[in-house]
């Protein structure tokens, strides 16, 4: 409320929160006492190569273990489909424009000195040239990840599989999260002139690696 109009912010804490109760459910379900989670070795070598890797990584209390772990299998998830698509999909609207972003520039570097004597040819001069520009604008479409979007609404279908149906109606409740975020992004879309649709579920990648 502090920060009207921060759509990353809104739509980044509706994907938070669904990532976050399909990963509660899901470890509540195999891991239900503490020692379950005591001789999980596997599980704790996890948790010492995140805290080498990450910033920011919930230390196990032994109360309540659940905690830390919900939350650091949460964080990695939302890293590696959410956050990575919301700083990749902004690659081609600042770098599609090598005025703006030159990805080279040629001749001596101004300094103060040239404040005065600097002309518009010369600027012009030292950007990118034409066959330059043009790899800089494919290339950030590339990683924007445009040339290969995806139409689904609901990207984490499941598909890579869990023989326990259990489990796999968590992942019918996740994609019906998903679904609330995708009607809630068209919607407020709809009424901006510039849409914000980095955080659309057509645009997150699954990471099916960590789920």
């Amino acid at each position: 409320s502090d920060l009207p109009g921060d759509h990353y912010r809104e739509d980044g804490m509706k994907w938070w929160s669904a990532i976050e109760g399909y990963v509660k459910s899901v470890v509540s379900k195999y891991y239900v006492k503490v020692d379950d989670i005591e001789l999980d070795t596997e599980l704790k070598e996890w948790f010492r190569d995140m805290s080498t890797r990450l910033t920011r990584v919930k230390d196990i209390h032994p109360s309540r273990p659940w905690d830390a772990i919900i939350f650091n299998i949460t964080a990695v998830v939302f890293m590696s489909s959410v956050q990575f698509s919301a700083r990749t999909r902004g690659i081609y609207d600042s770098y599609a424009c090598p005025f703006l972003f030159p990805g080279k520039v040629r001749g001596t570097p101004l300094t103060e000195r040239h404040k005065d004597s600097i002309t518009e040819k010369d600027i012009l001069g030292m950007l990118p040239s034409k066959k330059e520009c043009l790899l800089q604008i494919g290339l950030a479409y590339v990683l924007s990840g445009k040339a290969t979007s995806s139409s689904n609404s609901t990207p984490f279908t499941g598909e890579a599989g869990y023989v326990d149906r259990k489990t796999n109606t968590f992942v019918d409740e996740l994609n019906a999260e998903i679904s609330k975020i995708s009607a809630s992004v068209d919607a407020r879309n709809s009424s901006l002139e510039v849409p914000f649709s980095h955080l659309h579920p057509s645009n997150v990648k699954p990471c099916f690696g960590i789920f």
